[in-house]
């Protein structure tokens, strides 16, 4: 078998209701040059058994199959045994339009890019895909790549919508363990680019399904995000890193401030609160000075490692209407 131009990974953990979905939209692209990478991530239904079925049918499927190791580690062995120039990621859940690979390799060589990039629709279990078209494109030196993707303008860092060449992987993985993996890794792979091409046309189905979102206990985050931050915020120490992309990391914690605020479980996780507090005390002058963060930004961070209790008060008044 001659060596693939793409290489498509699918880590899978019990989802044998949506894995076939998934696995017949990948066979079914148009772009056919391919291998697909199934890793059984020790699930313990039938996944690992209808991936084997799978691999009878056709000769472009490789299964691996492993004890449980998380996302992080099953994208890593997907990787390891890729063969392709390029890689791309599904997640299992998930399905795809069948010209998306076409698409995304197309104007990956056309514009002499390492990363190619399309929007996303989201549906529910009970709800087709309606996938869209674009005559928009636009082609992102890696500094405006990593804004656009910092801020969530263009594209986020979901690693599931973007076909990336394979060298772009050397010395990176998915970190194991962790939550967050593509916040932790996408900004990486973008940084070693010169150029990254988005186009809007959505062509990846993601599936919000009733046992992979937020329950009604409500928004809760793990310290995780605040590691990763600050990771980042160390990664580009030394490198070009403006104000405004100091103030888009930051903001990746905003956002989960003011939603746990809102419910009222922001003090509940108190690894995070710490971490968090360890943070604005290390970037408390570049918080303080920087223009791109907003006043009520910054109050809204120091009320919520100093006053968190107080901060929730005032957002339930604010539910309240009072």
């Amino acid at each position: 078998m001659k060596t693939p131009m793409i290489s498509i990974i699918v880590p899978i953990y019990k989802v044998e209701k949506y894995l076939s979905k998934c696995i017949d939209s990948i066979l079914s692209q148009t772009f056919t040059d391919f291998e697909l990478i199934l890793v059984d991530d020790g699930s313990p239904d039938s996944c690992g058994k209808l991936c084997d079925e799978y691999a009878l049918k056709d000769n472009r499927i490789k299964v691996i199959h492993k004890e449980n190791g998380g996302l992080s580690d099953a994208r890593n062995a997907g990787i390891k045994v890729a063969k392709g120039k390029y890689l791309g990621f599904v997640d299992s859940d998930d399905y795809i339009a069948p010209d998306m690979y076409e698409l995304l390799y197309r104007l990956l060589t056309e514009s002499n890019a390492e990363i190619a990039v399309c929007d996303a629709v989201l549906v529910d279990e009970e709800t087709e895909a309606n996938y869209t078209e674009s005559t928009e494109l636009y082609v992102l030196e890696r500094e405006k790549a990593l804004q656009e993707m910092i801020f969530k303008r263009l594209f986020a860092v979901n690693a599931w919508n973007k076909l990336y060449k394979r060298e772009l992987f050397s010395n990176i993985l998915y970190p194991k363990g962790m939550l967050y993996e593509d916040l932790a890794t996408t900004y990486k792979l973008i940084d070693k680019t010169q150029r990254v091409v988005y186009t809007p046309a959505k062509k990846y189905a993601y599936v919000q399904r009733q046992g992979s979102i937020m329950n009604q206990t409500g928004y809760k985050v793990k310290e995780d995000k605040v590691l990763i931050v600050r990771e980042m915020i160390e990664y580009f120490v030394g490198k070009t890193c403006s104000a405004e992309l100091f103030a888009g990391m930051i903001r990746y914690l905003l956002t989960d401030i003011y939603k746990m605020a809102a419910v009222g479980n922001l003090t509940e996780n108190k690894k995070y609160v710490n971490e968090l507090k360890m943070l604005v005390k290390t970037y408390k002058k570049e918080i303080k000075v920087n223009a791109y963060l907003s006043a009520k930004d910054k109050r809204v961070l120091n009320m919520s490692v100093k006053h968190g209790y107080f901060l929730q008060f005032l957002y339930s008044k604010i539910r309240q209407g009072k």
